[in-house]
């Protein structure tokens, strides 16, 4: 079995790694739009589907690296974030086969992942500790998206790709995050480790 500050930091790259993608791929979207049909669209969206598998990967990593401590609320707003990529990864699929985007789908990812990110934040603020940071930026991922992203999502144009860019960056900020706390753990076991066999009496 994977040490869990080991996995924690796989988490945190993934989930790093996927929002840099993310960031970086709508801003490319947004100077060069592309619809299905249009030369570029499937592998647009091909790119898309990857850098949110990443996503769906490093948030299922990072719970499972975080629990426990980490109590039902947390389990269950992990569940509910990994739902919401889950539908938006199905979305991308469905787009890629059939050359349609399915709205329903893609309207219920955001709010979805949203509450579940907003939940995941809460529990580990209640925790404190070396997770609290992750807390937060796992707070700021379900803010954005019920705050900017669908409102947003609501206009006649649906969300712009710079609006969907920032939410890239929040997720971005959660696994710089993420991987902090998995520095911290491995130092505090490390020196845990240096500390035991001072405290063992001949």
């Amino acid at each position: 079995m994977m040490h869990k500050p080991t996995l924690l930091a796989c988490a945190g790259v993934l989930l790093l790694a996927g929002g840099l993608i993310q960031a970086v791929g709508d801003t490319v979207y947004a100077l060069d739009r592309v619809y299905p049909g249009d030369p570029g669209f499937a592998f647009a969206n091909l790119v898309a589907a990857t850098w949110h598998v990443f996503l769906l990967v490093g948030v299922v990593a990072a719970v499972r690296a975080l629990t426990p401590p980490l109590r039902r609320l947390g389990l269950i707003g992990g569940a509910v974030m990994a739902l919401g990529l889950v539908l938006l990864i199905a979305a991308e699929v469905v787009t890629q086969v059939a050359s349609a985007i399915p709205v329903p789908l893609i309207a219920a990812s955001a709010p979805v992942t949203g509450v579940g990110a907003v939940l995941l934040g809460v529990a580990l603020l209640r925790d404190g500790g070396r997770r609290r940071l992750v807390g937060l930026a796992s707070l700021l991922v379900g803010a954005y998206a019920l705050a900017v992203l669908i409102p947003t999502s609501l206009g006649p144009a649906g969300a712009d790709y710079v609006v969907v860019a920032g939410w890239g960056l929040c997720w971005a900020v959660l696994g710089g995050s993420t991987l902090a706390a998995a520095f911290a753990g491995a130092g505090a076991d490390r020196a845990e480790t240096r500390a035991a066999p001072a405290a063992v009496t001949p």
